[in-house]
């Protein structure tokens, strides 16, 4: 597992959307920055953003770091909850099957940083299987990269004078934020 330290910010988060058919996918490589979002819906299944660091990796990397982290700790739960400790276990069986590629799934890789990257091995010919979307952030989504925007403001400033009556000059201004 190689680390991946994210040098930039693209101005658009992307998105892609992989359909796994067998070997070939599941030894795809993988950019996957800190915040990267996967998910297998046909699992109901979710590694949030920032959650994990960035890393190059592959999609069966990607399940079976998933499959590690649940398995983790199921000793100790299966003495102490046995009915989730199951329940658990079940979920890793059918996560970690899809190594084996018997059926076809999806995965979705959502960045909002825009720092994700999925290998094509049809290169330079379109990808038959993958595909990958951009969108534009929203002000959330900015505020989680440390993205400000700055609202410039309009000033509107009116100068009043009067002459006083010893030979002053009185000046009244006016500022307004628009």
């Amino acid at each position: 597992m190689n680390g991946c330290l994210t040098l930039a910010t693209f101005r658009v988060g992307c998105r892609w959307i992989l359909r796994v058919e067998g070997a070939e996918d599941l030894n795809r490589q993988v950019v996957k920055s800190d915040h990267t979002c996967v998910k297998i819906p046909h699992l109901d299944f979710e590694i949030p953003a920032q959650s994990q660091k960035g890393e190059v990796t592959t999609i069966e990397g990607i399940v079976s770091r998933a499959v590690r982290g649940l398995t983790q700790d199921q000793a100790a739960r299966r003495a102490e909850h046995p009915a989730e400790a199951a329940q658990i276990q079940g979920f890793v069986e059918r996560l970690a099957a899809l190594t084996d590629a018997q059926a076809p799934w999806t995965i979705e890789l959502t960045d909002i940083s825009g720092n994700c990257f999925l290998e094509n091995p049809a290169a330079p010919r379109r990808d038959p299987r993958a595909r990958r979307y951009s969108f534009t952030r929203s002000d959330e989504q900015n505020r989680m990269l440390g993205i400000y925007e700055q609202h410039h403001t309009e000033v509107s400033i009116l100068a009043h004078s009067w002459a006083t009556t010893d030979g002053g000059l009185f000046i009244f201004l006016s500022i307004d934020l628009v």
